[in-house]
């Protein structure tokens, strides 16, 4: 009765969670004005590409190109905004006309070897800005003319701006070539309207338009989004002690330890997350600094974040492994077997209660920012970084649920909880404390103050160490992966396309396509053998 109950009021729950979740993401965007007259709605990348192509040839270029599609966001104008709450006024004055969220095409000529980048709108497909990425000498070439001066700006004109009430402010420190005026007119609080135009022979041949934020702003996040890194980095170090203190507890049970447990889920997280890794290209590019860098850079980052791969592999093995049998000696057993007679039909009823948790989670995560952003004003930017756009293929993004839930659920719940429990002796303690350095490791995102993301994620790290104690490792990573899953789903599939709407959608079934591959395999290979027929009597 008293499972019935519970059951009932996961469901409940799970559901009411559900409801809010949705309720609080979209309800205003399809409520909305903008949503009426179709202004959320964005063009494709393969249109942005097309449009970037005819554009350069507009200009003289010539293909054929390779290219690729970038989402860039002015990361640093948005956090002005939404720190002196300036979003709104700006969104209503200048939010068509400068799109802070962009499309940025990078266009190859395959003969010429020459780059551009040319920015595309969204929403509307106009072409923003485009500049020509020139190295060595071009790129420091002689400073523009008086007669340059007069071609920028006739061209400014030509792009509705006044000549008259413009201030030139120099050249670029990058390019001598590109001259730099701002609008003292066009401002939201002191961010004021910044207008780069680059002549070279008497043609325009780069235009780049964006509000350029006060110095002491800069400075501000630069420091705070340092502190974020310097969490997230400490958060690091304390996890590779978390598996050095794998490594030791391994050693230390090496005659209860079963190597065997754990190789296929490890192997599973590496295969996944080296999958991303390589599929993430494009975030890599937004990182560099300078567009001229060379690729090789951006190789050799994917490289060493390969490497350190492998290291969170054998930390994820070693984890599983010793986290089990840290348990078993404590007297639990949180991850039945597969020889077990019961574990096809635990693995079922783990997914399905993972789904509810999951459901439940969304809800509380939607409370918990609520209460950030109107209690503490925490705000956020987007990261290009973190876009599903800059994948090569997006549709394999959502595959990352799955890695993140195996490693995480095994390093800080099976085996981070066993542990700390131990040297604590107090399970309570031993949550809090697995749940703050899962909550630091996350503390990278943009998020301000830095500390509410770490409150939402220690919240979130406390109710999987619930799920973990009170329903075993399987329901936790099942939980971990539906939650993931429908997040990461939800923003493939708001891409459009079928296969992104499609990888969208087994995002958010694989947990039940999951388990019911594994209690199928499970149900047909143990099921027991009929007893061989005894051999015919001899006449």
């Amino acid at each position: 009765m008293q499972r019935t109950n519970e059951k009932q009021m996961l469901t409940v729950l799970g559901l009411a969670g559900l409801v809010l979740f949705f309720a609080l993401n979209f309800g205003p965007l399809v409520f909305s004005e903008q949503n009426a007259n179709g202004g959320w709605l964005q063009i494709r990348t393969d249109a942005a590409r097309d449009i970037a192509i005819r554009h350069m040839e507009e200009r003289g270029w010539e293909g054929p190109w390779d290219a690729l599609v970038l989402f860039q966001s002015d990361t640093l104008l948005s956090g002005y905004l939404q720190k002196n709450e300036y979003a709104e006024e700006y969104d209503r004055r200048y939010g068509e006309r400068y799109p802070i969220d962009r499309f940025q095409v990078e266009l190859t000529g395959a003969e010429s070897g020459k780059r551009h980048l040319v920015d595309v709108d969204m929403k509307d497909g106009r072409v923003l800005g485009w500049y020509t990425i020139e190295k060595g000498k071009k790129a420091a070439g002689a400073e523009p003319s008086a007669e340059d001066e007069r071609t920028a700006a006739a061209f400014l004109a030509a792009q509705g701006h006044d000549p008259g009430r413009l201030e030139k402010i120099g050249n670029d420190r990058n390019d001598p070539r590109t001259l730099v005026f701002r609008d003292p007119q066009e401002t939201v609080g002191e961010a004021v309207l910044t207008l780069r135009v680059t002549v070279a022979d008497g043609v325009v041949t780069g235009y780049r338009s964006a509000f350029s934020v006060p110095e002491a702003y800069a400075i501000w996040q630069s420091r705070e989004a340092g502190r974020r890194s310097a969490l997230s980095l400490a958060a690091s170090g304390l996890q590779f002690v978390l598996g050095i203190a794998a490594l030791a507890v391994t050693i230390l049970n090496h005659r209860h330890v079963d190597y065997r447990r754990g190789v296929a889920m490890s192997l599973i997280f590496l295969a996944l997350a080296s999958i991303q890794n390589y599929n993430s290209y494009p975030a890599y590019k937004t990182m560099q600094m300078n567009p001229s860098e060379e690729s090789y850079i951006i190789w050799f980052t994917m490289i060493l974040s390969q490497i350190l791969l492998l290291v969170s592999a054998a930390s994820v093995w070693l984890s599983l492994v010793s986290g089990q049998a840290e348990w078993l000696r404590q007297g639990s057993n949180p991850w039945p077997r597969w020889h077990e007679p019961a574990f096809g039909a635990h693995i079922w009823k783990s997914m399905g209660r993972g789904y509810l948790l999951a459901f439940l989670f969304l809800g509380v995560q939607q409370i918990v920012l609520y209460a950030l952003t109107g209690w503490l004003d925490a705000w956020t930017t987007n990261d290009p970084t973190l876009s599903t756009y800059n994948n090569v293929y997006p549709a394999l993004f959502p595959r990352l649920a799955w890695a993140a839930a195996i490693s995480e659920e095994a390093v800080f719940r099976l085996f981070g909880i066993a542990v700390f429990r131990k040297w604590l002796h107090s399970t309570a303690a031993a949550v809090i404390v697995t749940s703050l350095l899962w909550a630091f490791g996350h503390a990278a995102y943009p998020w301000y103050p830095p500390y509410t993301r770490v409150i939402e994620v220690t919240v979130l790290g406390l109710l999987f160490a619930w799920v973990f104690l009170r329903y075993g490792f399987a329901t936790a990573v099942f939980a971990h992966a539906a939650f993931d899953g429908i997040l990461m789903g939800i923003s493939v599939m708001m891409m459009g396309g079928p296969a992104n709407v499609t990888s969208g959608v087994l995002s958010i079934a694989s947990p039940l396509l999951v388990a019911w591959v594994i209690r199928a395999f499970h149900s047909r290979l143990s099921r027991p053998r009929k007893a061989a027929s005894p051999p015919p009597a001899a006449p």
